[in-house]
């Protein structure tokens, strides 16, 4: 989309025209819907230096137009919580049931680190769609500070050429 402006100054007269349709530009989005519910989740008892892993909120395509993710991360950790991975997993591989979250001193139960995975790079999805898979993000405790947080997860995608972000609401809280 080409936009024009007309710029007056000091008695001269121009234009200028900033052409936006290559550009890489990240717009928000809205391919997952816009009033999704929220949901906190938590953990006790996990301390500096381990590894934590939680549930991303369920992603569907709401859309009429497919689209590939390029990442998901959390929108924003408490200091001292740092963002390691996310990744896509079967339900299936998870014998037990899928834990919401999962902690490295909570032994090898259910341990996403020893699931088979995938990066959530390229995972395509078709207009309405919910994804089958499930994604876990995967972070690192760095402080003995208390209680820390990380507050939303932003999905981004590629859909008709152009890039987007959404942030889906969700807390995961370390008491």
């Amino acid at each position: 989309m080409a936009v024009a402006l007309a710029v007056i100054a000091a008695g001269a007269t121009g234009w200028i025209v900033w052409d936006r349709t290559g550009s890489d530009e990240v717009r928000n989005g809205k391919a997952f819907g816009e009033d999704g519910a929220s949901a906190t989740i938590g953990m006790t008892a996990v301390r500096k230096g381990e590894d934590v892993w939680y549930l991303c909120p369920s992603i569907a395509n709401l859309s009429d137009a497919p689209l590939t993710l390029e990442s998901v991360t959390p929108a924003h950790n408490s200091p001292g919580l740092e963002s390691v991975d996310a990744r896509v997993y079967r339900p299936a591989d998870f014998h037990a049931g899928l834990p919401l979250t999962w902690g490295s001193s909570s032994g090898t139960s259910a341990n996403p680190g020893l699931v088979p995975s995938r990066p959530v790079q390229d995972t395509v999805l078709g207009p309405g769609q919910e994804m089958d898979d499930v994604i876990y993000l995967h972070l690192r405790v760095t402080t003995d500070r208390r209680p820390l947080e990380s507050n939303g997860v932003a999905v981004e995608y590629r859909q008709k050429g152009k890039r987007y972000r959404q942030v889906l609401p969700n807390t995961f809280r370390l008491g």
